[in-house]
């Protein structure tokens, strides 16, 4: 049975509602998805799925390698992310049983990666794990196709479609090369990602695929120097979905950042328990409005006509509170909201030629 929504296992619950108007936990780190054989054997110091499959946490190729061919798809995916400057720490594979992807991934979906790839693109298991990022809003799904059209019936908010030729591993080194820098600094258009071909493509079919929210790597040529190489970049940086990558992203590390902050603050024995009183509820509030501060500084918070993050929080006093809340220790009498700050991705700029005729 496929699983979509899981539970993060924690005290502190972050929800952030998208108001509409008329990365540390290691935000780098990418997973590669990969099914078993059917004589499968779990690499040494794996942990156990329930379904029979397992998952391993890597820090360099060479530790791929001993458990995986060279020749292998996983193994393309995985040198891939390392090739990249700015990789994150860890790489993670889980390896899962046919049919049994999403039921998996749901042992370790709250385990540190943020970027999730299949190693050889399967329209099932693609489906199934569209809608499981999409039921947890936080996580990453990227898919990478040779023909843009396999994706259309993939239309999820936390899913990036790409297109390019698939023996070249551009999902797992677009994640590689982006995911780990400060989130909020970086747009996902633009990118220039280490070891793969940009590809040419005419007007129609270019625009084709832009409407169809699919990223590609495209060849930018060097002015006019003659015989220079093309310099690529990525088309676009949205998700399928038509939301940019960046915006969700931030989002993400603030659910994350709010979450692991005021847990650490719960199991701070030295500082003591957070009093339900004035004190412990600010408390709350000053940890998320640090979190809110960074977010800020980081370019995830728009900077508004003042100079200040656009960004506000309110707190209920305890007199606000139920005796019913009170008496179970539950405090649910916080929320916070924020202006996304967005990035530039094209621009017009006018300009006027005066007349060297004298006017009148």
């Amino acid at each position: 049975m496929a699983t979509s929504l899981v539970p993060p296992i924690n005290d502190v619950v972050i929800n952030i509602k998208e108001i509409t108007q008329t990365p540390n936990v290691g935000y780098g780190n990418l997973l590669i998805m990969t099914k078993a054989p059917a004589s499968y054997k779990a690499p040494d110091n794996s942990i156990a799925s329930e379904t029979g499959g397992s998952y391993k946490e890597y820090t360099k190729l060479e530790g791929v390698g001993e458990d995986f061919d060279e020749g292998s798809a996983t193994y393309a995916k995985a040198q891939a992310y390392f090739n990249q400057a700015a990789h994150g720490a860890y790489l993670m594979i889980v390896s899962y049983p046919d049919g049994k992807a999403s039921d998996t991934l749901k042992d370790f979906f709250w385990y540190g990666w943020h970027f999730a790839v299949l190693d050889t693109f399967d329209q099932t298991v693609a489906a199934e794990l569209d809608g499981m990022m999409t039921a947890n809003a936080e996580k990453f799904l990227v898919l990478q196709v040779a023909d843009y059209t396999t994706l259309k019936p993939i239309t999820g908010s936390y899913t990036i479609g790409i297109q390019h030729p698939v023996n070249e591993p551009l999902d797992a080194g677009l994640v590689g090369a982006v995911a780990n820098k400060t989130v909020g600094s970086q747009t996902w258009k633009f990118q220039t990602v280490d070891g793969i071909t940009p590809q040419r493509y005419n007007n129609t079919a270019f625009s084709n695929i832009k409407a169809a929210h699919v990223i590609v790597y495209t060849a930018i040529d060097n002015g006019d120097v003659a015989g220079s190489a093309p310099q690529g970049e990525t088309s676009e940086g949205f998700t399928l979905s038509g939301e940019y990558i960046d915006s969700l992203f931030g989002d993400t590390w603030i659910k994350e950042e709010m979450r692991s902050r005021i847990q650490s603050r719960f199991l701070d024995n030295e500082k003591g328990k957070v009093s339900y009183d004035k004190q412990g509820i600010d408390l709350l509030e000053q940890l998320v409005r640090d979190v809110l501060s960074e977010a800020w500084s980081n370019g995830i918070i728009l900077t508004g006509t003042d100079g200040n993050g656009v960004y506000d929080t309110k707190f209920k006093t305890r007199d606000q509170m139920s005796q019913s809340e009170i008496n179970s220790r539950d405090y649910n009498g916080g929320s916070f909201s924020y202006k996304r700050s967005g990035a530039i991705h094209s621009a017009t700029i006018n300009g006027e030629v005066l007349s060297d005729s004298a006017s009148n």
